[in-house]
């Protein structure tokens, strides 16, 4: 992201919903992070360049 310091990592486990409202609320949904998390390798070309920040 940028240096905007309303940015906020989005951590394993948690949904973000933006309301019609523009209303943002977070809640986790998932208590552990995955057992088997995506690695770049596992992505199609475009979805991992997407990832890489460049």
């Amino acid at each position: 992201m940028d240096e905007d310091p309303g940015w906020q990592d989005l951590q394993p486990g948690h949904l973000l919903h933006v309301g019609a409202d523009q209303v943002v609320t977070r809640r986790t949904v998932l208590e552990h992070p995955p057992k088997h998390p995506l690695t770049l390798d596992d992505l199609g070309a475009h979805a991992a360049a997407s990832q890489q920040g460049h």
